[in-house]
């Protein structure tokens, strides 16, 4: 090991050594003699493996900035992960801004899509957490509102398609027929009190605002 060389009270260790048949110097990390022997010992043991402690430290800042640009990309990766909630707020700012229900399309999504959704990261939806949505509107007797939310859940997920966050829409293989069962329609002329009635049952009914106006 080389003498310390001193600068400004800063000191630094040198080790000298031969490989190959040639003498050459390796500036240690170390700033205390101490250190500096370990260090030196540890670069002895390299010499009679047959490796040059100056190659090996090359490779390791090699093997550091591979780490390092690793854990950088799983770290954008990560980030590029969104959830369904992130999700509808971006479907909402892009596509829905104009619509004139889009106040009761948010409020059927919190209700009843984001509780049970909202948390996924969009790529790991599958065919059976939509099903889990409709099948728990259908046990509370709301088929009409299912089927609106599953149309309405596949526009959100092929938006999320058109701009790569996912590869395949999860609701795409789902009939709104066979999920949310046929409606049945008829025609029937109400009586007045009938149409009183339908009026006072409409709020909990879920419809869309565009449908109660209708009615």
């Amino acid at each position: 090991m080389g003498k310390p060389e001193g600068d400004g009270g800063a000191i630094s260790f040198r080790f000298r050594y031969r490989f190959e048949g040639k003498h050459t110097w390796l500036n240690l990390k170390s700033t205390t003699l101490v250190s500096a022997r370990k260090e030196r010992d540890a670069c002895q043991t390299l010499l009679k493996t047959g490796v040059d402690p100056n190659l090996e430290r090359a490779l390791e800042k090699e093997r550091q900035g591979a780490a390092q640009l690793a854990e950088q990309a799983e770290l954008a990766k990560q980030q590029a992960l969104i959830s369904v909630a992130n999700l509808f707020e971006r479907w909402v700012d892009a596509d829905l801004q104009k619509r004139k229900d889009l106040a009761e399309i948010r409020r059927m999504f919190e209700k009843n899509i984001l509780p049970i959704l909202g948390g996924l990261v969009v790529a790991d939806v599958r065919k059976g957490h939509i099903t889990e949505v409709t099948d728990k509107l259908k046990q509370r007797g709301v088929n009409h509102l299912a089927r609106n939310l599953l149309k309405l859940m596949r526009q959100m997920f092929r938006f999320a398609v058109d701009l790569d966050i996912i590869e395949f829409d999860p609701t795409a293989s789902l009939s709104v027929t066979k999920t949310t069962t046929k409606p049945t329609e008829r025609d029937r002329i109400l009586s007045e009190d009938e149409i009183r009635l339908l009026k006072a049952k409409m709020p909990d009914a879920h419809f869309m605002q565009s449908t109660e106006c209708a009615i």
